[in-house]
C-alpha cells in the first residue's frame, strides 16, 4: 500500500469519526435532564454510542424496559446539524429462552428534529415515560404488547403495497 492510499484511508476515517462525534454531540444537552430523572426514579442512565446512538433510561427490576431519546434513523443517514429523533418508552418480554414469542409494549412521546425537542419538553416527557414504564408489568406487556409475530405480519403488508 502505498502512503498516498494510506493517507487517503485514514483521511476517511477521520472524516467518518468526526461526522459521528458531532451527531453524538448533539444528545449532550439532554444528560443533566436524563441523569437527574435516573436518580429520581431509580433508574439507570446510558449514553447509547452503538448504532442507536442517543440517551437512555433503563429499569433495574425484572422487567426489560426503560426510557429513550435515540436517533429515528441510521447516524449516517441523519441531518448532522439537526437529527432526527425519538422519544419513547418501551418494555419487552421474552418468556422463553429460544427468544420466541418477543412482547413489546411502547409509547412514542414525540418524533421530529432534536431542536424542536425543548427543554421544558423534554423534562415533560421524561417524567411522563418514566413513570409510565416504571408502572407496566411483565403481566401488561403479554396483555397489551404486540407480539413479533404482529411485527413480521405489518412487515409483510407493507412490502406488499405499491410503493407511493
Amino acid at each position: 500500500m502505498t502512503l498516498a492510499v494510506r493517507d487517503k484511508m485514514n483521511d476517511a476515517e477521520n472524516e467518518f469519526v468526526a461526522r459521528r462525534e458531532k451527531v453524538k454531540s448533539h444528545f449532550a444537552r439532554a444528560d443533566a435532564s436524563f441523569i437527574r430523572a435516573a436518580e429520581l426514579h431509580n433508574m439507570t442512565y446510558c449514553d447509547r454510542a452503538g448504532p442507536s446512538i442517543g440517551r437512555a433510561l433503563r429499569r433495574k427490576d425484572n422487567v426489560e424496559g426503560g426510557v429513550f431519546l435515540e436517533l429515528n434513523e441510521h447516524w449516517t443517514k441523519t441531518n448532522q446539524e439537526d437529527p432526527a429523533v425519538i422519544f419513547a418508552h418501551m418494555a419487552r418480554h421474552i418468556p422463553n429462552k429460544t427468544g420466541f414469542p418477543v412482547y413489546v409494549l411502547s409509547h412514542t412521546y414525540f418524533t421530529g428534529s432534536l431542536s424542536q425537542l425543548t427543554d421544558p419538553m423534554l423534562e415533560a416527557f421524561l417524567e411522563q415515560a418514566c413513570i409510565a414504564v416504571l408502572s407496566i408489568t411483565v403481566d401488561e406487556v403479554v396483555r397489551k404488547g404486540k407480539r413479533h409475530d404482529d411485527f413480521t405480519e405489518k412487515q409483510k403488508e407493507q412490502s406488499s403495497q405499491p410503493s407511493v
